[in-house]
């Protein structure tokens, strides 16, 4: 699991490093991007082994940026979770293309069990 990259995508930047700070001490290697556009500029430079991402952002939004990540076929098989306040029904269709998805603010376990499952 040490050696596992996410890269945690959120526009704001205490939630990022809250998520960040938990993923770390399990472990994983934490990347930040604070839209979908830096987002997409980082998956080029440097693998991840999963993307979190929230649904609302500026410049590109969570559902964009899966749209993006799932056209390429480097990130056709990347595991991605949209993380929301968003009802999930609502999140649901307008991200089909990913993976798993979490209510926010959802706990720590929520979050760990979704990461685990998507990284055994």
């Amino acid at each position: 699991m040490g050696s596992q990259a996410i890269l945690v995508v959120d526009d704001e930047p205490d939630t990022g490093e809250v998520v960040g700070f938990l993923l770390e001490s399990y472990g994983y290697h934490v990347r930040y991007a604070f839209n979908g556009s830096e987002a997409l500029q980082m998956l080029g430079q440097a693998s991840v082994d999963l993307v979190l991402t929230d649904l609302m952002m500026p410049v590109l939004d969570g559902s964009e940026l899966v749209r993006k990540m799932r056209a390429l076929q480097q990130f056709e098989s990347t595991p991605i979770i949209v993380i929301s306040a968003t009802p999930q029904d609502i999140v649901r269709r307008m991200c089909p293309l990913a993976n798993a998805f979490l209510r926010k603010p959802s706990s720590s376990a929520e979050l760990l069990d979704a990461v685990r499952k998507l990284l055994p």
